[in-house]
């Protein structure tokens, strides 16, 4: 719950920090926009129309750099809005003889970006404009509405008009025409009314879906009302762009720089918008598109700061914006594709629409082919725009039906994914073990070898010290594998009848040596009323208390170390099913747990007080595995702890009273187990005549099998593969058989199965014991179904094979 809630607090977080950074852009660019407005030069004004034919692009010819007409080279009008002029040196020089005779009132328009100008009537200069040199860093990114009287020319007058600019290939003539101003403003408003047209459409539209994101009716989702919202500013937006870029804005604005800027700059974050649009709408979890909006948006900025500060011609960026439409293009295609989407028709065919047009005004706009470029476009927006808001309204649940698919998909994917990384990591595991168990086995088996047989101190104080090492080593592997098995619930909790007494006494013994070691003082408090024999999962129940035991060891340098342990009856029970809650405390005089880091405490991987605690070693898993070990038994841990004054752990178990019988006087039963358990290892210790035979690929391993057994008295025979143990075995009986299983060749399992199918065969009744470094939960249980009788872990346990040897040889 915690974390949904955490992730829908990043959500809107993120949300909200897109909207704010948005909208402070958008008045960022107010700001600049009023800025240009104030600071532009001014024109005069067309503002009134008339209805009669005013183009004069018409039979132009390019005067040569001799002066002389080249009758040769016409330019070519590119349909009645523009000419396009090819430039040499940095210029070009077109004329025409008047074939009419224009009115007292007409005027030669034409509109041309902001270049210097000249127009010569029979090669005296008419007009000219050329900007100061304050203006000129601007003049190549804005255009300039030209109106010059032609009261006085008559029929056959000659017109030379001459354009000169730095560092351009070609000039952009458009609208050349001669007429009144009613004549000229109605031609140019009619040459753009296309654009003009698909605006008005486009702000009925918006309006539409301002109603409809409004409307608790229409639309239920709020994802459906964040997506209109960018629908609506991608919609704006494109307005601007559309009308500006039409060529008419000079009528309305007498700043001809605003009118570029306001061009340049709404093509510039005209897919911001959009891309926002289409991940609100489709994929609110793909980052591919805030990438995208942020990409835009850097695009944007340094545009703009390089226009204001170093006169950057803005339409040069406009080549990063074309390249991040048809990677936004192919994105979203690639999306549908990957989320396995299947659109409806509406979001087909105004995709469709919005990109194929968006790529072919990119496309006219580089090649000229029409003008102005963003005519094409319009025509998509339209049906984009009508497209979605129908798609919005209609089909608003069958966006959720997809919603819910993709998340299916992705929870599924997930899944797989989840189930893969936890197969592959029980694999490594596997592998793992077997790698660092198969030499650690030799090198405890080794140092064990060596104190029984060295006569001096010395060398048995280095091989303990070896053996201390490794068997380190080896809870830290165990620590590693169980934390695995809870991770992939692989752990399951083994429930029998065991004494808590003998409990105890394994645990004391195995910590009173440590305890000893650091010249701790251990206390026992055992309720002698508690009782002995219950039902539970001894291993797990040994394990609690043993990592609480070494813990209190490990962080206690001085002082005492004490084991309490009592019960608490519980309510309500069943006289065939006695139970009581074991209470397990652990306490110690160390160096305690400051309250600010006791709520990490049952984390994995967590060290508190790391720097002063850097030279104890562990994983940082012990307490974790504990925690985890005490809820799977449906028990409660606790810490109380006061810094560099000790630490209390309290741990609640329930279990099953099986009989009667109380642990009594614990000091006296300890004394006993522990004689009990010497005089069972003292009875098991010798197995003269007895014959195993042992099979290991590792020849350091066989040695100390071999050297362990031998020590036991045990006649030992040894293969070091499968062939060779097969071979062997077909010839002389032996009274059991430990072998490896992963050897190359004929590994442990075939060689056994092989064994078992010999009905004749002499050791077709022998027991047959794996010894394997695989540790992996559910390993064992694998291993016997298999076949085997036994199943023995590396390193070897001498304990538990001389357990294992008693119960087979002492049949026999």
């Amino acid at each position: 719950m915690k974390n949904k809630l955490r992730n829908k607090l990043r959500k809107n977080s993120a949300k909200h920090f897109e909207n704010v950074l948005f909208y402070a852009f958008l008045a960022f660019v107010v700001i600049v926009t009023i800025w240009i407005y104030v600071d532009a030069p001014t024109q005069k004004h067309f503002r009134e129309a008339a209805n009669n034919d005013v183009w004069f692009g018409d039979d132009w010819h390019y005067v040569g750099e001799d002066g002389q007409i080249n009758t040769d080279t016409m330019v070519m009008a590119r349909s009645e809005h523009y000419m396009r002029l090819d430039a040499k040196d940095d210029c070009a020089t077109i004329t025409k003889v008047m074939d009419f005779q224009p009115s007292g009132e007409d005027y030669f328009c034409f509109r041309v970006r902001a270049q210097s100008v000249y127009l010569y009537v029979n090669g005296e200069l008419w007009y000219s404009n050329v900007f100061s040199e304050e203006y000129k860093p601007y003049t190549i990114r804005m255009y300039m509405l030209h109106q010059i009287s032609a009261a006085e020319l008559k029929p056959g007058d000659v017109i030379t008009l001459s354009l000169s600019s730095e560092d351009v290939e070609h000039f952009i003539v458009q609208f050349p025409a001669i007429g009144d101003r009613y004549a000229l403003t109605h031609y140019i408003i009619q040459k753009a009314a296309p654009n003009l047209l698909i605006c008005v459409f486009v702000i009925i539209l918006i309006i539409l879906i301002m109603i409809t994101r409004h409307s608790p009716i229409l639309i239920e989702k709020m994802q459906s009302g964040e997506a209109l919202k960018w629908l609506i500013s991608f919609l704006s937006m494109a307005v601007i762009y559309l009308s500006f870029d039409s060529g008419c804005m000079e009528i309305l604005l007498n700043r001809m720089a605003v009118t570029n800027w306001l061009t340049c700059v709404s093509m510039l974050m005209l897919p911001m918008p959009f891309i926002m649009y289409t991940k609100s709408a489709f994929f609110p979890e793909h980052k591919l598109y805030g990438w995208l909006a942020f990409s835009n948006f850097i695009i944007v900025v340094a545009s703009i700061i390089g226009y204001i500060a170093w006169s950057y011609n803005i339409a040069q960026s406009f080549i990063f914006v074309h390249i991040l439409i048809g990677c936004g293009i192919v994105g979203c295609a690639l999306s549908f594709i990957k989320e396995r989407m299947i659109p409806g028709f509406e979001v087909v065919v105004g995709y469709a629409a919005v990109c194929v047009t968006a790529l072919i005004s990119v496309l006219a706009y580089w090649k000229g082919i029409i003008y102005p470029a963003s005519s094409v476009f319009g025509i998509g927006l339209v049906i984009f725009g009508l497209c979605m808001l129908l798609w919005t309204v209609r089909d608003n649940n069958e966006m959720k039906r997809l919603h819910d698919e993709a998340e299916r998909i992705r929870m599924r994917r997930a899944k797989e994914a989840a189930e893969e990384a936890s197969e592959q990591k029980s694999r490594f595991l596997s592998q793992m073990s077997h790698e660092i168990r198969t030499p650690l086995n030799a090198m405890l088996g080794m140092s064990e070898l060596i104190i029984r047989e060295a006569q001096t101190d010395s060398v048995i104080k280095y091989a303990t010290n070896i053996q201390s090492a490794g068997r380190t080593l080896l809870a830290l592997i165990n620590d590693i594998l169980d934390f695995s098995k809870i991770e992939n619930g692989k752990l399951d909790i083994t429930v029998s009848d065991y004494s808590l007494s003998s409990v105890l006494n394994d645990v004391i013994l195995m910590v009173q040596e440590r305890v000893a070691g650091k010249g701790l003082e251990m206390k026992l408090d055992i309720n002698p009323r508690l009782p002995d024999h219950l039902r539970g999962d001894e291993i797990r129940i040994k394990q609690i208390i043993l990592n609480l035991m070494t813990n209190a060891a490990k962080y206690t340098n001085k002082g005492w170390i004490e084991l309490s342990v009592n019960m608490t009856e519980m309510p309500d029970n069943e006289e065939e099913k006695h139970q009581i809650y074991l209470n397990v405390r652990v306490s110690d005089s160390g160096i305690g747990i400051r309250k600010e880091e006791q709520s990490k405490l049952f984390q994995e991987f967590e060290r508190l007080d790391r720097n002063k605690n850097k030279g104890i070693e562990g994983t940082g898993l012990g307490l974790s595995i504990t925690s985890q070990l005490v809820a799977l038994m449906d028990g409660k841990i606790s810490v109380e702890s006061e810094y560099e004054r000790g630490s209390t752990f309290t741990v609640t178990i329930p279990q099953v009273v099986v009989s009667s019988e109380i642990i009594g006087d614990y000091q006296k039963r300890f004394q006993s187990l522990s004689s009990t358990e010497q005089q069972e290892i003292t009875n098991i210790a010798c197995f003269t005549g007895k014959k195993v035979f042992v099979i290991d690929d590792n020849e350091m391993n066989l040695e100390v099998i071999a050297s362990i057994l031998e020590m036991l008295e045990i006649t030992v025979s040894r293969a070091d593969s499968g062939q060779s143990a097969m071979n062997h075995l077909e010839k002389e009986k032996y009274d059991l058989i430990l072998t490896d299983d992963m050897m190359p060749g004929m590994n442990g399992t075939e060689l056994m199965e092989y064994i078992k199918s010999q009905q004749d065969g002499i050791n077709y009744k022998t027991p047959i014991v794996v010894l394997t470094a695989n540790a992996i939960a559910g390993v064992r249980e694998e291993y016997i179904k298999k076949g085997f009788d036994e199943y023995m872990t590396k390193p070897i346990d001498i304990d538990v094979l001389q357990r294992i040897l008693k119960r087979y040889l002492d049949k026999q």
